[in-house]
C-alpha cells in the first residue's frame, strides 16, 4: 500500500506542472488566434492624386529688384499629357507676388459654364529664377488658370469670378481643356463564365473547432471546451491592412494551442 500511494503521489507531482503548462499554453494560443484581423499595422489612407505641380528654381541673381511688369516673362507648353506655364523672373521682385494655380471643372459636352473649383496650389514669386507650373490632363473637361486673387467655389460670366490672371493681357497662359480623347476610366469587373452579368464572389472564411480537456481543481471530472476561431483569408486582408502581422499571430496561436492540448493529454496519461 505504501508503494502504491507513493506512485500515485509521484504521478500527481509530475502531472501537475505539465497540466498547468499545457493549460497556459492553450490559453495563450487561443487568445492569439482570436486576435482581431484589424489589429495589425495599417497603412495611412492614400493621399489624393494632385494634378498641379509647382517647381521653383532660383537663379541666384543679385541684380537690383524690378517690378513684376518688367521682370516677369513666360512660355507655354501644351502637350497631349499636360499644360505647362513657365514663368521667368529676370531679377528679384520689388513687390513679391502671391499666385495660385487653379483647376476648375467644366460641365463638358461643349458647355464651359458654370465651373466648379477642383484643386488649387499657392506659391509666391519673389526671387530671380524660374517657376514651372504643370497641369496634368485627365479625362475630365477642366480649365487651367494661374491667378492672383480669390478662387471662388463656383465661377461663371454672370456670377463670381476668380482673380486676374498672373499675366492679365496674355490669355494664352490659361486653357480650357475638354478632356482626353478616347479616354476610358479604369474599371475592374469579374466576368462570369456562362452569363453576361457582372458578379461578385464572396469567399466564406472557415471556422475551426479545437476541442480540449482541462482538469478542474475542485472536481474529479474533466471539462470539455470547444474553441471556435476563424482562419483569415490572408490575401484579402493584406490588401486592406497592408500587413501580415495578424496572420502570423494566428499561425503562432494555432501552434501554441496544439502544443497546449498535447501537454494536457500527455499529463493525464503519465504513469
Amino acid at each position: 500500500m505504501k508503494h502504491s500511494l507513493g506512485n500515485t503521489t509521484g504521478r500527481r507531482e509530475i502531472r501537475a506542472p505539465r497540466l498547468v503548462a499545457g493549460s497556459l499554453t492553450l490559453a495563450v494560443g487561443v487568445a492569439l488566434m482570436l486576435t482581431p484581423i484589424g489589429a495589425g499595422a495599417q497603412t495611412d489612407p492614400a493621399e489624393p492624386v494632385s494634378n498641379i505641380s509647382v517647381v521653383q528654381t532660383p537663379s541666384g541673381s543679385d541684380e537690383p529688384c524690378q517690378p513684376a511688369l518688367t521682370a516677369l516673362t513666360n512660355t507655354v507648353s501644351n502637350t497631349p499629357a499636360s499644360f505647362v506655364l513657365t514663368v521667368t523672373a529676370a531679377a528679384p521682385l520689388c513687390d513679391p507676388i502671391d499666385a495660385t494655380a487653379v483647376i476648375y471643372a467644366m460641365p463638358g459636352n461643349g458647355v464651359a459654364w458654370p465651373q466648379d473649383l477642383v484643386e488649387t496650389a499657392d506659391f509666391t514669386i519673389s526671387e530671380a529664377g524660374v517657376t514651372a507650373i504643370t497641369f496634368t490632363k485627365t479625362c475630365d473637361p477642366v480649365q487651367f488658370d494661374v491667378v492672383t486673387g480669390p478662387t471662388p467655389e463656383v465661377i461663371s460670366p454672370l456670377g463670381d469670378k476668380h482673380g486676374p490672371l498672373l499675366f492679365p493681357l496674355d490669355t494664352g497662359t490659361s486653357l480650357q481643356f475638354w478632356g482626353l480623347e478616347d479616354c476610358v476610366e479604369s474599371e475592374t469587373t469579374i466576368a462570369p463564365t456562362s452569363t453576361t452579368s457582372t458578379t461578385t464572389t464572396t469567399t466564406e472564411k472557415p471556422s475551426v473547432l479545437v476541442e480540449t480537456t482541462i482538469a478542474q481543481t475542485t472536481t474529479t471530472s474533466p471539462v470539455s471546451v470547444l474553441v471556435a476561431t476563424t482562419i483569415a483569408d490572408v490575401g484579402s486582408e493584406l490588401a486592406v491592412t497592408g500587413s501580415n502581422t495578424t496572420s502570423g499571430l494566428s499561425l503562432l496561436g494555432a501552434g501554441l494551442a496544439l502544443a497546449g492540448v498535447a501537454l494536457i493529454v500527455f499529463s493525464r496519461r503519465t504513469v
